[in-house]
């Protein structure tokens, strides 16, 4: 049986998956790179708030858009 991973340490293995740093990542979501080295550290928000799951869900629609071929895009 394997355990489940906490859900920011999937993030990190998301991103490392499709092979980006923070950076690259960052440039191609729109994402803050400080937001993705919180959201992968499991960091609480300044005002102690957990990362909220929209936030989660962002990030992994990111990666995966990015894994599929988008260049960049934009969350307007």
């Amino acid at each position: 049986m394997t355990r489940k991973l906490p859900e920011h340490e999937r993030a990190k293995q998301w991103r490392q998956a499709i092979g980006l740093t923070i950076g690259q990542l960052a440039e191609r979501t729109g994402f803050d790179p400080g937001s993705i080295a919180d959201i992968e550290a499991g960091r609480q928000r300044k005002n102690g708030a957990p990362i909220s799951p929209t936030v989660m869900r962002r990030y992994r629609m990111a990666c995966a858009a990015v894994d599929a071929g988008a260049e960049a895009f934009d969350w307007g």
